[in-house]
This record gives C-alpha cells, structure tokens and sequence, in this order.
C-alpha cells in the first residue's frame, strides 16, 4: 500500500483528532480506500474513519490488508513535519513508512514507525443506519461549543426530541446549575449556518458529556456535523469530509448512577465505560 495526500495538513488533522479518541487503530486498506473502525476502551463509542481514494494525489492498494496502526505516534512524528509532500508506505513488513519532501524538493525526511498488534473484533454498525428517530444538522462550531458549556454545568448531557413542536433540546444539570438549548428549523443566508431538524417521535435519552465534547474536536475539520437519534440506539455523529471521506461516531446511551459510581470525573481521554 503506497499513499500520497492531496492535503497533508488536513491528513494530519484528522489523524491528531483520531488519536485523541482512540491510541491505536486498524486501517482496514482496499483499492478503494482506507477504513477504520475502532471501539474506544471503556465501549462506550465507536469511531468509524472512512478515508476515499479520492483524498490521495496517489493511492496504491492491489489488495486489502490489515494494518495496525499506533496513532499516537504517528500523530507525534506529524506534528513535526510541516512539508508539502507525504507518502505513507506499508511494504508487508512490521513497520509503516512514512516520507516527507518540501516544496522546493530541497529537504526530505524519512520516518519508520513500528506497527502494533491490536486484539482486533469487527463491530457491526450497518443496522444502526436504517433506524432514525429524530435527526439534527448543524454548524459544527455551534455543537462543540454546546458540548463544552454543557460540561461545565454536568456530567450528563439529555438530548430530548419533541414531536409536536419539531424540535431538539440539549439539557444539562448539575450542582445546582442548570441548562438547555433547544433547535427548530432554520433557514441562513449561508448553507453553513442552517439549522436542520426532523423528529418522528417524542423521546429522550442522556449522554456523557466528556464523550461528547471529546467528539466535538471533529469541528475543526468540517463546517457542519448532523446527530441522529432513536430512542434504543446510540447516538450516531457524522462529520461529512468533504472530498476526503467521513468521520462518524457512535456514543451509547449513559448507563445508570450506580455504574457511574465506578467511573472517574475527568479521564484525559474516554476511557471508561459509559
């Protein structure tokens, strides 16, 4: 497998947003392109990367292969590397390549990482598409910065959806503070700030909300972000890269007090279970 970014900056970005949910992930390679899928370590949510072919300058990928990749350092080696050019090439061995060349072709780096060994389990998500119960498209911005106040007042985020008046309500209470905001169809001069709601059925259902602004990072990588909801499913996040590919998650419900008694305030990352 040889691949060659359009946008090396935009790669890295979302390579540092991936790693920041999960340290470890397989990329499942096919001609047509990269996909991973990895359950965070508490399982309470699941990543789901899909990168096309289209998002390489120069995609080579004769068969599928598995390769596990350990983000964190390749997050690392990216960070420091600021060149117009990246080539990423796994030869069969134990170890990814990854090679760098500036505009000018005056400077180039050459970087071996070791891969991992992940106690890999392939999760099915394909039924969970067919299922929605109310649905919200918005600015990408304005759901993380819901996420990080509503963290602020709570633990626990209740997102409710209200058939009669068509609309989706964000709640938090926490500490004697309390807090909501709440969507209906709106129509902006400018497609990036519409606001998108469809609701088939009243109910609500609660979510944590370290998880939630822990996803909310994606912002930076796509003006919108759309939430689907059902009333016995997880909350599926999608964050549409636009000529690269897809980001979605999928967060399950909050369990009760009694397991979250169990589980630290502040992890650094989602690592307990929700």
């Amino acid at each position: 497998m040889e691949a060659t970014p359009l946008n090396p900056q935009y790669f890295k970005k979302v390579v540092q947003t991936v790693a920041a949910f999960a340290p470890e992930g397989r990329w499942q390679c096919s001609p047509e392109g990269i996909r991973m899928r990895r359950l965070d370590p508490g399982y309470a949510a699941l990543c789901d990367l899909t990168v096309d072919k289209r998002a390489f300058k120069r995609y080579t990928c004769l068969q599928s292969v598995a390769i596990d990749v350990h983000l964190l350092s390749l997050k690392a080696v990216l960070n420091f590397i600021d060149d117009n050019s990246l080539t990423i090439k796994y030869e069969g061995t134990d170890t990814l390549q990854l090679q760098t060349v500036s505009q000018e072709g005056a400077k180039r780096g050459d970087y071996c990482l070791p891969l991992c060994d992940i106690d890999f389990e392939e999760v099915g998500i394909d039924d969970y598409d067919k299922t929605e119960d109310a649905s919200i498209s918005l600015p990408s911005k304005e759901f993380q910065r819901r996420c990080n106040v509503f963290k602020t007042i709570g633990d626990d985020c209740e997102i409710s959806a209200g058939l009669e008046r068509e609309e989706i309500e964000f709640s938090a209470r926490g500490d004697g503070m309390a807090g909501k905001t709440s969507y209906r169809r709106l129509t902006k001069d400018t497609a990036a700030e519409e606001v998108s709601v469809n609701v088939s059925k009243s109910f609500s259902a609660t979510f944590r909300n370290r998880y939630l602004c822990e996803i909310a990072k994606a912002a930076s990588l796509t003006p919108r972000v759309t939430l689907k909801l059902t009333e016995r499913g997880p909350l599926e996040i999608t964050f549409d890269l636009v000529d690269f590919g897809c980001l979605r998650y999928f967060l399950a419900p909050a369990t009760t007090d009694d397991d979250r008694a169990a589980v630290p305030s502040e992890p650094q990352s989602p690592s307990s279970r929700s």
